[in-house]
């Protein structure tokens, strides 16, 4: 209800039907393929109890620690995978955009690599959940794009351009 168009990029199709639930269909549209750096075929880990926890990086948080800190390690041996097509968000050729919300699960990396004319012709605010900002490698990439870190809530880090 706040945009007047969302695109929503979104390679699990076993959330394809709760996030139609959850969109206006009218003036959404879904791609059902991943963002990256390239365009290329890779493996999403699909996490057996948390869609949301599904995963391009064979990574996945195991538990925490006593201090509550958390603990990653490999998806157990077993973990289903689809086989999932990426493309770069520049190959999309968007003119206008807002607002990019990335939820990626430890790619976002990739995810900006593939976004950099995107991000440098549209200006878009960023908001980008990380689950370890002391280890992050989005915010010295922004900043080379001359965005800024201007919030953070809980695990979602908000950037604007500033020139």
């Amino acid at each position: 209800k706040y945009f007047d168009k969302l695109i929503c990029f979104e390679p699990n199709s076993f959330c394809h039907d709760f996030l139609k639930k959850n969109i206006n269909l009218e003036k959404s549209e879904i791609h059902d393929c991943a963002l990256g750096e390239k365009e290329e075929n890779k493996n999403l880990f699909i996490h057996p109890h948390n869609s949301g926890a599904s995963s391009l990086v064979n990574r996945t948080k195991l538990g925490t620690k006593q201090d509550k800190s958390p603990v990653y390690g490999q998806f157990p041996k077993g973990t289903p995978v689809i086989k999932t097509h990426l493309k770069k968000l520049d190959s999309f050729e968007y003119k206008k955009i807002d607002f990019i919300k990335i939820d990626v699960q430890g790619f976002e990396l990739s995810v900006l690599k593939g976004a950099i004319n995107t991000l440098q012709n549209t200006r878009p605010i960023l908001c980008i959940e990380e689950d370890d900002p002391k280890n992050s490698l989005i915010i010295p990439f922004l900043r080379q794009l001359n965005y800024e870190l201007v919030d953070v809530v809980i695990k979602e880090h908000i950037f604007r351009k500033v020139k």
